[in-house]
């Protein structure tokens, strides 16, 4: 039974992590082309002042060759300047009954989101000799220290994001929060480690008990 709960989890972590990278993804390729886009039509742009450039000079017209070029020198800026500030953002939702960051980073004493025993898990007290009190903090702390959300207890914009209802990300958000997912998978395997020994020590109990 513990097996199916874990498995949902990690499915439904997996799932979460997909999307938001799927959407990132996404928005990468479309930066990319406007990126190619701006880039040729300044090239293009630039060309063709030179063009009109040297036939004025070939006219006699220094003053115009001179305002060619200026107007020349602003246009390709401009689209140059154009394809470095695209960003890629989109509208990105994750409704507060299924956000499973959420959840995990408020801690409820009673989970709607995650199965009792995954939870237990989560949150069982570790060693002493630990550097975290559960893997739940083990788990936050490490989204700190990738810088995936701030380091203070304090909220950042990110994390505000990431743990309501959604919002417009960038696509250095949809990584991060596809990254979140999957240090959580990395506890669930742990879980499942274990689950795994358990079940190998009480088969051998059985057995030797047979004999």
């Amino acid at each position: 039974m513990i097996f199916f709960e874990v498995n949902s989890v990690t499915g439904r972590v997996d799932c979460e992590a997909t999307r938001a990278n799927h959407v990132a993804n996404a928005l990468a390729e479309m930066q990319d082309q406007r990126v190619r886009r701006y880039a040729i039509t300044a090239i293009v742009g630039d060309a063709l002042i030179g063009i009109v450039g040297g036939a004025l000079t070939l006219a006699a017209k220094e003053t115009a060759t001179g305002i060619a070029d200026i107007v020349g020198g602003s246009f390709a800026t401009g689209f140059g300047l154009a394809a470095g500030l695209t960003g890629g953002e989109h509208a990105f939702s994750h409704p507060e009954q299924t956000n499973l960051l959420r959840e995990l980073w408020e801690a409820p004493q009673v989970p709607t989101m995650f199965p009792i025993s995954v939870w237990r898990f989560l949150n069982w007290p570790l060693s002493e000799e630990a550097d975290y009190r559960t893997r739940r903090d083990e788990l936050i702390a490490e989204w700190r220290y990738d810088g995936l959300i701030s380091e203070s207890s304090q909220l950042d914009r990110r994390a505000t994001l990431f743990f309501g209802t959604g919002g417009t990300y960038s696509i250095d958000d949809l990584r991060a929060r596809a990254q979140m997912m999957e240090v959580i998978k990395t506890s669930l395997s742990v879980m499942m480690q274990y689950l795994y020994l358990f079940s190998q020590e009480v088969l051998n109990r059985q057995h030797v008990a047979v004999r």
